[in-house]
Order: structure tokens, then C-alpha cells, then sequence
């Protein structure tokens, strides 16, 4: 195992890979990429929960580059790949979604760190362009999903016609119930409001609904977006 070329601090402590190595091999990747720090026990989180712990083998001359939090920062973005020495946009013009196709040179290994969306009008972009990367290159792009990728979820749920939202929410004690929120905002409970009301209620997120909205608009044909888009 190679020494790497690291961009950026990295508190990676699973990636998806390869199988099939030998014990001596996986203890030595564990204690290359999993982070100390942290005081998780690597072989015991490999053991407890094999689907969600993978390894991967960094091979000789590959560099790693780390992104993270990005939350919808689309300027942040390009930025990051005009510095990167393994990303780079190729010469088809994409219009709002970059100046080319991003691509990922053969030396290199991707591993995003989790909050893609959130506080920028750029989620909706950088999310399509970061899978359609990590489809293109599924061995040396690796996603982890943070905490304002995995709280989404709840969406697919809780809009749905006929189901009742969570009564609390265990990350906010404080939080008002949805009943509560719509009576003091003097609104009426539908999917909007509710929407609203769940991302109001996420933490830093007060404003996500607006940026969402302005990117529509953006990457729409007619420049325009509702609130029901």
C-alpha cells in the first residue's frame, strides 16, 4: 500500500470497495483511512454492521482528493475542481451545470464526505453532477451520506397524502408541532406548508426553500419556478 496524495482533512471511516482481502491487508487499510480520533473501533463496527462498512484498496500512484459540505454552495464547488489535481471539466459546454462534463483523471480517487445540499441555490445541480461522477467512476468515487442527506428521507413519507408527520422531533426538543407551526404562521396544512415547516424545523435550514426554488428557475426552460415545483 502506496503512500497517497491527500487533499483536505478527511474523518472517512468507511468507504466502499473491493473485497476479498486478507486479514493483515484490511487491519492495515483500517488503520490508513479510518479515523483514530473519532474512537470508533473499526473491526467491531466492520463486524456489527458489514452492510454499511466497506474497504477499498488505494493503489500505487492514485491521489485522494476529500469534499465535503458543499450545502447547495455552487461557486464553492467549481472552485474546489479548478484546484483539484484529479477532477476537470471536459470541452462540452453544459451551460448552468458547468463549463463541460466533469470527469475524474485515471490517478485519481474521489471521496465526498456527506451535506451536499442545504444553504445554496446549487443542490440540485451538485447532487446530479456528484452521482452522475460516481456512476462514471463507481471504484474511485465514494459518497457518504451526512446528516442533511440522510434527514430527507423523511420527505417521501411525511408528504404523502393521508400520513401524519412526526409528532416530535428528536433533534430539536423545541421544535412546534406541525398543528402549532400552521396556526401561529396563520396557514393552512398542505404539502407546501408542510414542507416548509419540516425544513424550517432541520436545523440552518430556513432558507433552503427559497434557494431550491431559485435554482429551478435557473436551470428551468422558462427561468420561472412556483411554489409547487
Amino acid at each position: 500500500h502506496a503512500e497517497t496524495e491527500v487533499m483536505g482533512a478527511s474523518q472517512c471511516t468507511c468507504m466502499r470497495g473491493v473485497s476479498g482481502l486478507d486479514p493483515a491487508s484490511t487491519n492495515e487499510i483500517q488503520d490508513k483511512v479510518c479515523s483514530r480520533p473519532l474512537g470508533l473501533n473499526c473491526q467491531q463496527l466492520m463486524e456489527n454492521h458489514p452492510v454499511f462498512y466497506y474497504t477499498t484498496t488505494i493503489m500505487q500512484n492514485i491521489t485522494v482528493e476529500y469534499l465535503t459540505d458543499v450545502e447547495g454552495n455552487w461557486e464553492y464547488f467549481c472552485r474546489f475542481v479548478e484546484s483539484s489535481k484529479i477532477l476537470k471539466w471536459d470541452d462540452v459546454e453544459q451551460g448552468v451545470y458547468g463549463p463541460g462534463k466533469l470527469q475524474l483523471e485515471e490517478n485519481g480517487m474521489l471521496v465526498f464526505g456527506g451535506d451536499a445540499c442545504d444553504k445554496g441555490p446549487g443542490d440540485i445541480r451538485f447532487t446530479r453532477i456528484l452521482l452522475n461522477l460516481q456512476r462514471s467512476y463507481p471504484e474511485r468515487v465514494f459518497i457518504i451520506l451526512g446528516n442533511r442527506d440522510i434527514n430527507k428521507l423523511r420527505f417521501y413519507a411525511e408528504l404523502q397524502p393521508g400520513v401524519e408527520p412526526l409528532d416530535s422531533l428528536p433533534w430539536d426538543r423545541n421544535a412546534k408541532s406541525l398543528a402549532d407551526w400552521c396556526a401561529e404562521q396563520m396557514v393552512e396544512d398542505t404539502p407546501i406548508t408542510r414542507l416548509k415547516w419540516m425544513l424550517h424545523f432541520m436545523g440552518c435550514q430556513r432558507t433552503t426553500f427559497k434557494t431550491r426554488k431559485q435554482e429551478l428557475a435557473l436551470i428551468s426552460a422558462t427561468h420561472s419556478a412556483s411554489d409547487e415545483d
